[in-house]
């Protein structure tokens, strides 16, 4: 396989906290024993190793423009805040800087 040439994106699944919590709900209800879980954070925060661009979140805006009405941000915050809003009407991307994502 080339990448860019046979696949453009790649997907690893992961168990959401609320996926864990239905699972020990299960075990507790059926009186199951858990043994061991095996949990595997490489890539929650893994440095990047190359530069990654990727388009805002759809909420990005919205999110930044309801942090302009929080009265405790410095000005400072507030200028940034209105500058990144600026880049992101420009049609501006994300660098990522960790492999990690909100949910």
């Amino acid at each position: 396989m080339v990448p860019g040439v046979d696949y453009e994106e790649t997907f690893s699944p992961v168990a959401k906290m609320v996926t864990f919590r239905i699972f020990l709900t299960l075990v507790a209800s059926y009186s199951l024993q858990t043994l061991a879980l095996d949990v595997k954070t490489a890539f929650l925060n893994t440095k990047m190793e190359r530069e990654v661009w990727m388009k805002p979140p759809a909420n990005l805006k919205a999110l930044l423009r309801e942090l302009l009405n929080d009265e405790s941000l410095t000005s400072a915050e507030l200028n940034e805040i209105r500058r990144q809003l600026r880049l992101l009407d420009e049609g501006g991307l994300l660098l990522l800087l960790k492999s990690s994502l909100w949910y």
